[in-house]
């Protein structure tokens, strides 16, 4: 462990571009390794110091520099109109639908027991922060939660790989023609590298958690009120939504030009 250096930890950078992997993906290794080495650091295991000197800059990894996807309206109903061909499609769907109504995280979804809703509300410790979240059930989430619970299993979605879950939800996209054009731009290092691919590919299981706090703002409910259910920490979370909803209002606006 003391063979790393800031050198070593440049060299393994550079291996991980050479495997094509983004920027975000490069500096989500680096920065765990650098934890790793301040945790030894600490307990007098490690006796570098490239926890602290290491401090490259990697470009695009910035939420604000991210487009964020989600499901319009149009899309979230197709969504709620596919006929799920297995059990575990089925599940992957409500699940979806469950976090684009709620704004859980697809971590704590997965994890969440029958036993925590209760009484109209959504009981959660977060897997991420261990924030504890008391979210209000709606219609769509009180009707997802009337099926699961008819099911017999002690977890609402009775779901435990993310990746399964991702290459599912991409499939259910594809299936229900979610195919819009999207212009997609990363960096591998200091290379930009831009494309075009269909919506479905873009989508994940963070998509509902995005789709939840479009919807939420677009429907006028302050982000302070948001972020009690979706348990953001700061405002400057909130500023990429924002942002879409002023676009939107925009477009919304120029309507008025053609009367």
């Amino acid at each position: 462990i003391n063979d790393v250096t800031d050198d070593w930890l440049y060299k393994f950078s550079e291996h991980l571009y050479a495997m094509g992997f983004k920027n975000t993906t490069v500096s989500k290794y680096v920065n765990r390794l650098v934890a790793f080495l301040r945790k030894a650091s600490k307990d007098g295991l490690y006796k570098g110091d490239a926890h602290t000197s290491y401090k490259p800059r990697y470009k695009g990894i910035k939420a604000s520099e991210k487009e964020v996807i989600y499901l319009t309206d149009s899309e979230l109903k197709k969504i709620q109109a596919f006929t799920p061909q297995s059990y575990h499609q089925d599940s992957v769907r409500d699940m979806l639908l469950f976090c684009c109504f709620s704004g859980l995280r697809i971590s704590d979804a997965i994890n969440l027991s029958k036993k925590d809703c209760k009484d109209g509300y959504i009981h959660v410790v977060t897997k991420k922060t261990s924030h504890p979240l008391k979210i209000e059930v709606n219609r769509h989430t009180q009707a997802i939660l009337d099926k699961r619970f008819a099911i017999p299993s002690d977890t609402v979605f009775d779901l435990y790989r993310t990746s399964e879950v991702n290459r599912c939800i991409k499939a259910i996209a594809k299936a229900c023609r979610i195919d819009t054009p999207c212009h997609v731009v990363h960096f591998i290092g200091s290379k930009r590298v831009e494309k075009i691919v269909p919506k479905w590919a873009l989508l994940s299981s963070h998509t509902g958690r995005r789709t939840f706090v479009v919807n939420a703002l677009r429907l006028g409910i302050p982000a302070e009120v948001i972020m009690r259910w979706t348990g953001h920490s700061s405002y400057e979370a909130m500023k990429p939504y924002v942002k879409i909803v002023d676009e939107l209002k925009k477009e919304q606006m120029s309507k008025f030009d053609t009367i």
